[in-house]
């Protein structure tokens, strides 16, 4: 796949998962400008974070957790080219799990 294909398929699954936060009510974008936000690292901010990182666990997803002072808040969603459509499609399944 050339350069800008990967490019464009890292901003499209980033624009999905940003979708997602932006309407979940337990975690949201840690960075709210949208121009500054990460495309390969999504980092969102909430409570529960050990409940979803075990909620996401239970479909196989990883998460990072947090650094520092915000490591108990946080949550670090890696978007590599590594990771597929279908990986997203099942990270975003188990975000919209956790709006119900």
């Amino acid at each position: 796949m050339e350069l800008k294909k990967i490019r464009n398929n890292t901003q499209q699954k980033a624009a999905k998962i940003y979708e997602v936060l932006e309407q979940c009510k337990t975690l949201k974008p840690y960075i709210r400008l949208k121009n500054y936000r990460s495309q390969t690292v999504i980092v969102a901010q909430g409570k529960n974070i050990d409940r979803i990182h075990t909620a996401l666990s239970n479909l196989n997803i990883i998460a990072g957790k947090g650094y520092g002072k915000d490591k108990d808040c946080t949550i670090r969603i890696a978007n590599f080219p590594a990771h597929s459509e279908a990986d997203i499609d099942r990270l975003i399944y188990g975000l919209n799990k956790l709006i119900e």
